[in-house]
């Protein structure tokens, strides 16, 4: 039965929809609430062709990120769904049921089935790949790599028969997935790697790695570069978002050779804990232990499985963290396991390679310590799953994780404020929550608004004003921060 399509299909369904069935009923968290409520609210929007022709964020925040694909599916959902959130989750589960799927067959195509289905299974149910899935903005996330699976599949094809038509299909492929979500930059190496590593041209090729017409891929790629420049004048995002803003080169390689990078393989290899905010990291020395278990884990994998898995493995990680890791293009964040989404892919090619091994192994231990990997990740994703049901859950579960952290203190703060039903007890909550913020990171703009937020409230309009234009000095392009300002001078200035 092993052998048998339909029956991976089925596991690997049933896998996702017992796992996050339950999120059908969660709440918008994180930026889903700015992206459907302000960003593609209707009045915003005259049609989908301005998505085209704006950035990600519109007027929200000059991102210099260029994403049109995606926020037109996502623009046709809040069209046809409105604020109702569970059809945002059931589209969700059916964009990540396909991504799997493909994963499936992407592997199928050189792994045995055994190995497919088990990678297939692990990346169906990793714990780091929670908040692609619930979430809407996920969505843009599970876009970019349905496409780059897709273009792998085609990439495949086209090597294995000669095909400048599967080509063409794979280069279009990629070139929607730049439009969801600039990380499919990385495709040509997956598929220079892909070719490398494991598929025989026919006839046999004059190089290794690549074929003349691959060049179609540098066309895509250009072609979205041409697009993005018309449209934002930028080919890159703008200094302001970077995250490691002000270190020094020095300073900032160490970071992320130890923090960023320890973090992002100890949410691949050992996720026992997930939050939406990550933010402080005082252990660098602690973090740097989490790079050398990768390292160590990679050779224990190269004597067992071969050394050309783990190249490929090791290859394929690095380029999909690449593109987030602050080292050439500044973004927005320094870990998010969103980012993970794609790199994962390579600890489950090794996991469902080790698994084809104990299917073979006389042992009955090496099976039944897989299969215990993969209940546990599943209990994991299900347990964080239900953690973030609210934005306010999925705020103190992060802080639970994260107890230092000023930035997920500062957003349970202001969801505090913001409460439709906010009592007394809230307000003193996030009052509390703030001025201890505050004492120990004074440059914190959330908390300087959410201060902002408890003093319009108890009708302190000059106080409002001073912390509100603190926060717009920390945070100049913050249109949220500006609106409130105004609307706080407005209410001081009295009647007209």
């Amino acid at each position: 039965m092993l052998t048998k399509r339909w029956f991976s299909y089925a596991c690997i369904l049933g896998a996702i929809w017992l796992v996050f069935g339950l999120s059908l009923g969660n709440e918008r968290i994180g930026d889903d609430s700015a992206l459907l409520q302000m960003r593609l609210d209707p009045g915003n929007v005259v049609d989908a062709a301005q998505l085209w022709q704006e950035n990600y964020w519109g007027a929200l925040d000059d991102s210099g990120l260029y994403r049109p694909l995606a926020l037109t599916l996502l623009y046709a959902e809040r069209l046809a769904f409105g604020l109702t959130e569970w059809p945002y989750r059931a589209v969700n589960l059916l964009l990540y049921s396909l991504c799997c799927i493909l994963c499936f067959s992407f592997l199928s195509q050189f792994t045995g089935r055994i190995a497919a289905l088990a990678a297939a299974l692990l990346f169906a149910v990793h714990p780091a790949h929670v908040e692609v899935v619930v979430t809407a903005y996920g969505q843009v996330e599970m876009l970019a790599s349905i496409l780059v699976l897709a273009a792998l599949a085609a990439h495949v094809k086209s090597v294995r028969n000669d095909s400048l038509f599967w080509t063409a299909i794979a280069a279009a492929a990629y070139l929607g997935a730049l439009l969801s979500k600039e990380s499919a930059v990385c495709f040509p190496v997956l598929a220079a790697l892909t070719r490398g590593f494991w598929i025989e041209s026919v006839p046999p090729a004059k190089w290794r790695w690549f074929a003349r017409r691959d060049a179609l891929y540098l066309g895509a790629l250009a072609i979205y570069a041409a697009m993005k420049i018309s449209t934002l004048d930028v080919i890159g995002t703008p200094d302001h978002a970077a995250t490691l803003s002000g270190f020094s080169l020095t300073r900032k390689v160490f970071t992320i050779a130890t923090n960023g990078l320890g973090n992002y393989v100890r949410l691949s290899i050992f996720p026992e804990s997930q939050s939406i905010i990550y933010d402080v990291f005082n252990s660098p020395l602690a973090d740097a232990c989490w790079v050398l278990a990768g390292i160590l884990l990679l050779l224990l994998s190269a004597r067992i499985l071969g050394t050309k898995p783990v190249y490929y493995a090791a290859a394929w990680f690095a380029a999909t963290w690449f593109i987030f890791s602050n080292l050439v293009v500044p973004t927005g964040v320094f870990v998010a396991e969103r980012c993970l989404f794609l790199p994962i892919f390579a600890v489950c090619f090794l996991f469902g390679l080790y698994a084809e091994r104990a299917a073979t192994a006389s042992s009955r231990i090496f099976p039944a310590l897989l299969a215990l990997i993969l209940i546990l990740c599943a209990a994991q994703s299900t347990r964080t799953a239900w953690n973030w049901r609210t934005e306010e859950s999925s705020l103190r579960a992060s802080i639970a994780e994260h107890p230092l952290s000023p930035e997920a203190r500062s957003i349970l703060a202001l969801t505090l404020l913001l409460k439709h039903n906010r009592s007394t007890g809230d307000s003193k909550e996030a009052t509390t929550l703030l001025n201890a913020v505050l004492e120990r990171f004074p440059g914190v703009p959330e908390a300087h608004r959410g201060l902002g937020l408890a003093a319009k409230a108890r009708g302190d309009f000059s106080g409002a004003i001073g912390h509100l234009r603190r926060a717009i000095e920390l945070r100049p392009r913050d249109v949220m921060f500006q609106q409130d300002l105004a609307e706080c001078e407005r209410l001081a200035a009295g009647p007209p």
